[in-house]
């Protein structure tokens, strides 16, 4: 079994913290010797041994040579100082050889601190989020270096259980152990540094508060590790308020090896109030050395030490009170050196070797599930919640299964992808992979898609996604275009700057010019007949186009003409079952009939009509009108008489709970549709959803909805729609039979087809 391990940063802290880490296990790994191990490293960098294989050379080895390539840590400490990071990360060439990929957990810790690291470094969360998602989604294995790390994988980054093997780690046991005859001193030792996770104040704290316990104490408290400023100048003024000597606080900071293994052995215990750690190695340190330790009770720490020397790191008293204890009472000590004598039998390097080992050769699977990992998922690039768009939502339905589908987005910062990730899961209703649109190059070069489906609509949220295909001519998965609608003169007009002379000058290469010149705004294209879909096919290459209705397919094969050899499928528009609030959003008079007309309101949608057609009713009984949807109150201003606003209600903006609401609540749902350009009514879909049968024009519904509508013709003259109205008043609708257009079937449908084609 072969292992390609990934060296590239670790090599350059080997001396401390993860490198040293890594390069334990790699030795552990080497001495069981059931793998054959080789270093990835850069060019340039010194050949740690003969198996170094440099990123240059990858190229020339066989396809999947290697079963696992194994990466150091999720989260490098150089990976944002590359422009390419997740090429950078999981070169493509390496995932080529490799036919799965593993990863080494070590901790989460700006996820544990949110306000403490993603405040005062906006890249890290973006960095954190990718690196998670590679956790998660690439990697089909990760192990991990203690319970603790394999929890906050599981809750953080969404990793499986069963994907997640805890292994711990070890320490170099001869160089801890020696019998080195070294002073023993009354010191406290400290091993860390000033990050705020390892609360170096609440050290000094606790030992001020020991000290005021014991003040005929000799000890003194040993900081090693780098202290940087301003944190200097900061603890340099706490040692003075709390009343400690100066010279009872010593910081030595960065020290080596020897000096590092002298002053542990020689002290009289150590001491680490850590708030969080993934692992803890000083811990394992101190007690190969046969140091008494004491340890927070929080994190990894508390898998490390007996629970009668841990402490509340955050209590200065509760530090004092272990402090004392392992300072003066010498059964304790002798307790805390045969705990860790236990626990290094337990958790070593032996052990942890052997733990990763027995994992991968039970993962080692077929070619075919191994590839899996690393490939043949199908991208997915669309607008996503809180967008005011039914395709945000729609594509959070139906894309929103992380094992699946990856959903690639617009994101404005790392702020805004951690609120479209909350906001897709909502509605998805389950675990999402949401990438930032521009991470998909780097994933697209490891081979990870066998497709990639661009969702599209004629609103302006839709740009991004638009912008994505055209700049993605070049790349290797193949690229299929899921429409919403049957003209997209309006989406190009945005790409286009919103210059009506540009848009000309796109579509010239497009259309016969004959048809520009009668062209006089952007709206008139569709009406000679010029819908945007020829941009697509010869401008990105695309060669599959999936509809939602017959009526859409027949329009974009009116705009190519059959002059191109591109393959139009249907999909039919999602169809859900709502559970919507039953307790209607307003109050009615006696005998009073509410009807309600939704989505952005227009006379080219017959809002005008319809208000017409409640005007006519209110002749024999009360009625009213609900004009629900975005735009409802420019659409009032400009377009509804005086002497019609005490028939009508406007309800502008509303997010999906009113949305439903409001289309539970009325009697009669109405909609219309004056010019059909094979657009799918979301509308339509969500009104059936709630239990209603709407009145439609002919023209809006789709072959699925014939039986769960009242088709009514699109210029249907008011007063015939009134008596529509009155007669549907007692209708009621059913989702039987719609089973098969749920959201999760069509998730479903787009998986297996583009997994077969």
């Amino acid at each position: 079994m072969r292992l390609l391990f990934d060296v590239r940063f670790a090599q350059h802290q080997s001396r401390r913290g993860i490198g040293r880490y890594i390069f334990g296990l790699i030795d552990a790994l080497r001495v069981d010797g059931r793998l054959k191990i080789s270093l990835l490293e850069d060019r340039g960098a010194t050949a740690l041994d003969r198996s170094t294989i440099f990123v240059d050379e990858l190229s020339a080895i066989d396809e999947d040579y290697f079963d696992f390539f194994c990466l150091p840590s999720y989260f490098p400490d150089n990976w944002a100082n590359h422009e390419g990071r997740l090429g950078f990360l999981l070169p493509h060439q390496a995932l080529r050889i490799s036919r799965s990929v593993v990863g080494i957990g070590h901790d989460l810790i700006p996820d544990i601190f949110p306000d403490i690291y993603f405040s005062t470094r906006p890249d890290l969360h973006d960095l954190f989020r990718l690196g998670e998602t590679i956790a998660s989604q690439i990697s089909s294995h990760t192990f991990c270096n203690s319970v603790t790390t394999a929890t906050d994988f599981a809750k953080y980054a969404g990793c499986a259980p069963t994907a997640l093997t805890v292994i711990y780690g070890g320490v170099d046991i001869a160089k801890w152990s020696a019998a080195h005859c070294y002073p023993p001193t009354e010191n406290v030792v400290y091993v860390g540094g000033d990050e705020y996770r390892k609360n170096l104040d609440g050290a000094i704290a606790g030992f001020a508060a020991f000290k005021k316990i014991r003040p005929e104490s000799r000890a003194k408290l040993i900081i090693i590790g780098n202290i940087h400023e301003p944190s200097r100048s900061r603890l340099d003024k706490l040692i003075e308020d709390l009343l400690l000597p100066p010279t009872d606080v010593s910081m030595t900071g960065f020290v080596d090896e020897h000096d590092l293994v002298r002053l542990v052995k020689s002290a009289r215990m150590t001491v680490f109030p850590s708030l969080y750690e993934g692992l803890g190695l000083p811990i394992l340190e101190s007690l190969a050395a046969g140091v008494p330790c004491a340890a927070s009770n929080v994190s990894s720490t508390a898998e490390l030490v007996p629970p009668e020397h841990q402490f509340d790191p955050r209590d200065p008293r509760s530090i004092a009170k272990a402090l004392d204890l392992l300072l003066h009472d010498e059964n304790e000590r002798s307790r805390s050196i045969a705990a860790g004598q236990e626990l290094l039998s337990k958790v070593n390097w032996t052990r942890a070797a052997s733990t990763m080992i027995e994992t991968l050769l039970r993962i080692r699977v077929t070619d075919r599930q191994l590839k899996r990992s690393k490939s043949r998922r199908v991208a997915v690039f669309s607008c996503t919640p809180p967008d005011r768009s039914g395709i945000a939502t729609n594509s959070a339905k139906v894309f929103g299964d992380a094992d699946l589908f990856d959903l690639f987005t617009d994101v404005a910062s790392p702020q805004d992808l951690s609120l479209r990730e909350r906001e897709t899961q909502k509605i998805a209703g389950r675990q999402v992979s949401l990438w930032p649109i521009c991470a998909f190059d780097d994933l697209d070069e490891a081979e990870r898609y066998d497709r990639a489906v661009y969702v599209l609509g004629n609103s302006h949220h839709n740009l991004p996604v638009l912008q994505a295909l055209m700049n993605h001519k070049g790349n290797r998965a193949a690229k299929t275009v899921y429409l919403h609608d049957g003209r997209l003169e309006n989406i190009w007009f945005w790409y286009c700057g919103r210059s009506l002379e540009t848009m000309r000058t796109l579509f010239s290469m497009f259309y016969p010019l004959a048809q520009l010149k009668s062209c006089g705004t952007h709206n008139e294209f569709p009406d000679v007949g010029m819908r945007g879909i020829r941009p697509l096919i010869l401008g990105a290459g695309i060669r599959h186009i999936v509809v939602n209705s017959e009526r859409a397919k027949k329009a974009i094969e009116y705009d190519i003409a059959c002059e191109f050899d591109v393959r139009v499928d249907i999909a039919h528009h999602t169809i859900d079952r709502i559970e919507a609030n039953a307790i209607p959003p307003f109050s009615r008079r006696r005998d009073e009939l509410i009807i309600g007309t939704f989505g952005i309101p227009d006379n080219i949608k017959g809002t005008d009509r319809v208000i017409a057609a409640v005007r006519e009713i209110n002749r024999s009984r009360p009625a009213r009108l609900a004009i629900v949807g975005w735009r409802a109150n420019e659409y009032a201003c400009n377009c509804i008489s005086p002497e019609d606003r005490n028939i009508v209600e406007i309800v502008d903006s509303p997010n999906d709970a009113e949305l439903h609401r409001w289309m539970k609540a009325v009697d009669v749902a109405v909609q219309l549709r004056m010019i059909q350009y094979g657009e799918s009514s979301g509308v339509l879909a969500q009104l059936v959803g709630v239990g209603k049968k709407p009145i439609a024009s002919t023209n809006l519904i789709d072959p699925a909805l014939a039986d769960h509508t009242i088709a009514v013709d699109r210029e249907i003259p008011p007063e015939q729609l009134a008596e529509e109205i009155l007669n549907a008043r007692h209708v009621i609708g059913t989702y039987d039979g719609l089973e098969k257009f749920s959201s999760a079937s069509l998730g479903n449908w787009f998986a297996s087809h583009f997994s077969t084609n």
